[in-house]
Order: C-alpha cells, then structure tokens, then sequence
C-alpha cells in the first residue's frame, strides 16, 4: 500500500502548487510524492472538497474487516487440526 500522508502535509502541498512558480511536476518530486497525486490533491481543492488520502472510511473499513476475516480463518484452521490430532485414537488413550 502506498505512503499515507496527513490533512496538513496534502493542504500545504495543495497550497504550494497554486502559490509557487514551479511547475507540479517538480513540487511533486520535491515532496517525494507522485505528480498524479498532487494533481488530484489540486483538482479536489478546486472543487471544494475536503482533500483525502485516497482511500475511503469505507475502503478502509473493508480492508480492516478483510484482514480481520483472515486472522479468524486462520485461528479455525488451526483449531480444526488440534481437534483432529486430539481426536484421534491414538491420543484418546493418552488423555485416559
């Protein structure tokens, strides 16, 4: 996943592109970010948006769910095994 930068950092990046007499591409690089980035980071501006990092509450909800869902799998996999090497006869007589 790509770098995540604050409200501040992307409003005085915004800021400096419309102020400056430098062109986006060279601001851009000089921030260490993308010019597609700062270009969209602008064009939200402009619109009168609030200018996000890209990434939704709701993507970022799914995300959290998607890596929540994969810990549990794993943990039911892993009980699945336990019950079946506990389970089995052989160990049976070994919890006796």
């Amino acid at each position: 996943m790509g770098q995540q930068f604050d409200e501040e950092f992307r409003e005085d990046a915004v800021k400096m592109a419309l102020e400056k007499k430098i062109s986006q591409k060279q601001l851009a690089q000089d921030l260490g970010i993308g010019k597609s980035t700062l270009s969209s980071w602008i064009i939200a501006y402009k619109k009168g948006h609030k200018i996000t990092s890209g990434e939704s509450q709701e993507q970022k909800e799914i995300r959290r769910l998607k890596r929540s869902l994969e810990i549990v799998t794993e943990e039911r996999d892993i009980l699945k095994k336990a019950m079946a090497i506990f389970s089995s006869p052989k160990n049976r007589d070994l919890l006796s």
